[in-house]
């Protein structure tokens, strides 16, 4: 693997580790209170996991074709630029329609785990 890769994945692993143990620690109650208007610490969880999930069975299917794809060009740079600067900005987005109709309602942590 990329050395910088690796380490990027290392940070990220720890992280999701450190994560793991905080949210170990709180009670259902804890887990599952939200807010009017607002996700649940748990509903947050398992939006993570899916929009993981669904991101990387995109990317499996788009590298099936790689071999007849040609660069991108300078359009789909900006707008990795402007996706880049929007994901930095104080906004609020609604998720994407189709992440939260899969997104599960796992019956517990040990679940979603």
């Amino acid at each position: 693997m990329n050395a910088q890769l690796e380490q990027l994945f290392n940070t990220l692993e720890s992280d999701r580790e450190k994560l793991s143990a905080r949210i170990g620690q709180l009670s259902k109650e804890q887990l599952n209170h939200s807010a009017p208007g607002k996700w649940s610490i748990h509903q947050i969880l398992a939006h993570l996991i899916t929009a993981e999930k669904m991101s990387l069975q995109y990317l499996n299917k788009k590298f099936l074709g790689i071999d007849e794809t040609d660069n991108s060009g300078i359009v789909e740079e900006i707008k990795m630029v402007v996706l880049k600067i929007s994901q930095r900005l104080p906004f609020k987005f609604k998720a994407p329609k189709k992440v939260v109709e899969f997104t599960p309602a796992y019956p517990n942590l040990e679940a979603l785990n």
